[in-house]
């Protein structure tokens, strides 16, 4: 391997694993949030079944203190009755005695549903007082783990990230700078290795023409990291010294490639009859499949 592969290759890696622990430590801050809001929703369940409660203590309350108004109305129209000398009023006052017995009656109906619904309500409060305290009990243990895996990510993205502009200098300007753009715009897959055939990036066989090209070649840089087969991601390639490159093309790659799209055909190489193998435009059951 050339030594220039090498560096990139070390450089990758360090890349790789920078992104890596950021990605993690992007994710922290949004699992802090959702374990505090299912602890705040916890408690707000929790707040919302005690103010049930309350309410319904204070209608049953509210009640009593009617029944009591009633038992004094009645108590006051039983007096007049004992001071009347009229059949008329006398009936009138008794009328209106019935009325409020009647209304206790249907007021103490109510205070024994209202008893009831608070009983209900009670035990709702109970349910999420543990559900409360067990989201809370879960919050502050998931946030102190999340403290100190937080921690030492910063701490492990500060070690890589210290040597690493050392790595990049230490790999040749124009290939670093090229290498930079395209982790830039492509992401990290940028120096694949091929391995029987096969490039490690679109997974995809090679022709032996850039096999050929991207074979490590001691006296020529540029012919040893060649432009990547790759129609979703454009990366360098480069073959092991165990690796066969293939005989070059008679005229070259390009001319290869255009005369099967000037007949119509669709490329998928490295599959045998019937075994479907991944190409640009999709899953294929054949080596060559003429368009329709």
């Amino acid at each position: 391997m050339l030594d220039a592969i090498e560096k990139l290759l070390i450089l990758q890696d360090r890349d790789r694993r920078i992104r890596r622990l950021k990605g993690e430590l992007s994710h922290v801050a949004p699992e802090r949030h959702l374990f505090q809001t299912r602890a705040a929703g916890a408690q707000a369940s929790l707040e919302q079944a005690k103010t049930t409660v309350r309410q319904t203590e204070s209608d049953r309350k509210a009640l009593e203190l009617e029944v009591e108004g009633k038992k004094q109305l009645i108590a006051r129209y039983a007096n007049q009755q004992l001071q009347t000398r009229k059949n008329e009023e006398y009936r009138a006052l008794t009328h209106e005695i019935d009325t409020c017995k009647a209304e206790i009656f249907k007021i103490e109906d109510q205070e024994i549903a209202l008893m009831e619904q608070a009983e209900a309500a009670q035990q709702e409060v109970a349910r999420f007082t543990q559900a409360a305290n067990e989201a809370r009990n879960l919050m502050e243990d998931q946030l102190t783990q999340l403290a100190a895996r937080e921690q030492n990510l910063k701490r492990e993205l500060a070690e890589l990230e210290t040597n690493r502009e050392e790595l990049a200098a230490a790999v040749d300007e124009t290939a670093r700078a090229r290498y930079e753009r395209l982790v830039r715009s492509k992401g990290e897959n940028v120096v694949v290795g091929v391995q029987h055939g096969v490039c490690g990036g679109c997974h995809m066989r090679l022709p032996p023409q850039l096999r050929s090209n991207a074979r490590p070649n001691r006296n020529s840089y540029p012919a040893a990291i060649a432009d990547g087969f790759c129609t979703t991601l454009p990366t360098w390639i480069w073959l092991s010294a165990s690796e066969p490159a293939g005989e070059p093309l008679p005229y070259g790659f390009a001319w290869y490639i255009f005369i099967l799209i000037s007949e119509g055909w669709r490329i998928a190489s490295g599959a045998s009859r019937g075994r479907k193998v991944r190409t640009p435009e999709g899953a294929m059951p054949r080596n060559l499949q003429r368009r329709r």
